[in-house]
């Protein structure tokens, strides 16, 4: 009997050994398994979709009556009634008279900059200083790959006035004479070769012409049906055309839609609205329209009074709409847990796993947009790690 019980006692003992060790093991594999981790950041994204349409504006065509025009506007400017936008020319002969009218004139300015009264002793040490600093600014901008005209012919007068001699005047004096001569005579000569070219009404100036001008314009957005939409053709353009002015400050984007992506939303409500020919960020727009639903597709209509300058040379354009945008933290799928009839994430505190609650806003494909809340450490926050790919987990279980 003796012997049996000392057997059982060392059978029972290499069991607790087993089992320790199989506990042992347990405990430690856990921990060895591979962790991957994401990091939570705060992230931004729209509901919308991807549509193709046309700028629509307020237009009116800009003609020359000369077969050479020299455009005086960039693409953009506002233009006042009456203004100058270009200046045509009967030939290039004229044009090259122009031109040297044009270098005469800066060179006359900077002679009689010279020639003005001898400098004193402290008007010659502001010139001097005067002169560093713009040809340090000269020197940047060269560097820089830019030039400035402008700054190159102050340097030249205040060189000359710096540096001209009272033994200097007389020569002054006759270069002068000189240069207003010629140019009095270019002057005659190129009133009888050219004109400027100016606008009757106020607006902003593009250089580019498309042949919808004559064919969109914003009152007829209020009537469009998708049929009219999809039947839109520029029109020919006559040949004395230089450019256009868009003459009212708000514009218009028309577009379909399909109807399941309009997601609720109403005349009034502001979209952003991302041009693949504008760079830099969305342009916020109003609804003005949506019209009814035609086959699943629904024609819409957004405006704008802000950026024309931006997008006065834009007519057929892909824009992506964004008819609601969600804020928040942006969490993978995969870190995703369904416990207790409850979403959360698993986080990495210290080493241990531990479980928040999130509410999820918007699925934005392969991840998720989740509600930022920082008024408890108990919820996710921005920088927090999340466990992904784990559904092994409970909270409080050593992970690291």
């Amino acid at each position: 009997m003796r012997q049996g019980r000392a057997y059982m006692q060392v059978i029972l003992i290499v069991l607790a050994v087993a089992l320790v060790g199989l506990l042992a093991y347990s405990a430690y594999s856990g921990t060895r398994q591979t962790l991957t981790t994401a990091l939570i950041y705060e992230y931004e994204v729209g509901d919308g979709c991807t549509v193709e349409g046309y700028l629509v504006r307020s237009e009116v065509l800009i003609g020359s009556a000369w077969p050479i025009n020299v455009l005086s506007r960039s693409d953009g400017d506002k233009v006042g009634a009456g203004q100058l936008v270009a200046r045509g020319y009967q030939n290039s002969g004229a044009m090259e008279q122009q031109a040297e009218a044009e270098n005469l004139t800066e060179r006359l300015s900077q002679l009689q900059y010279a020639y003005s009264e001898p400098l004193s002793v402290s008007d010659t040490e502001a010139l001097q200083t005067s002169l560093q600093e713009n040809l340090r600014a000269w020197a940047i901008a060269r560097e820089r790959g830019n030039s400035d005209s402008a700054l190159g012919s102050a340097i030249k007068g205040q060189t000359l006035r710096l540096y001209a001699g009272e033994e200097d005047r007389e020569k002054l004096a006759e270069q002068i004479s000189q240069v207003q001569s010629r140019l009095t005579a270019l002057r005659q000569s190129i009133s009888n070769g050219s004109n400027a070219v100016t606008v009757s009404t106020s607006g902003w100036f593009s250089s580019t012409t498309d042949g919808y001008e004559s064919v969109l314009n914003p009152d007829m957005l209020q009537s469009m049906t998708l049929s009219d939409f999809e039947a839109l053709e520029p029109r020919d353009l006559r040949r004395d055309i230089i450019g256009r002015l868009c003459t009212e400050e708000r514009w218009y984007f028309v577009c379909p839609v399909p109807t399941d992506s309009l997601n609720r939303a109403e005349t009034g409500d502001m979209v952003s609205v991302t041009f693949s020919g504008v760079a830099g960020e969305p342009i916020d727009m109003l609804i003005s329209r949506i019209g009814t639903d035609e086959g699943g597709r629904s024609l819409v209509v957004l405006s704008s009074r802000r950026y024309l300058n931006r997008v006065v040379d834009l007519r057929q354009q892909t824009v992506q709409i964004a008819f609601r945008r969600y804020t928040g933290l942006r969490v993978p799928k995969n870190a995703i847990n369904y416990e207790n009839e409850q979403t959360g994430v698993y986080v990495v505190e210290s080493s241990y796993a531990k479980w928040k609650p999130v509410t999820i806003l918007f699925d934005a494909g392969e991840s998720y947009v989740v509600k930022m809340d920082n008024s408890s450490t108990a919820n996710l926050w921005a920088g927090d790690e999340v466990i992904v790919g784990n559904r092994d987990l409970y909270n409080g279980k050593v992970v690291r």
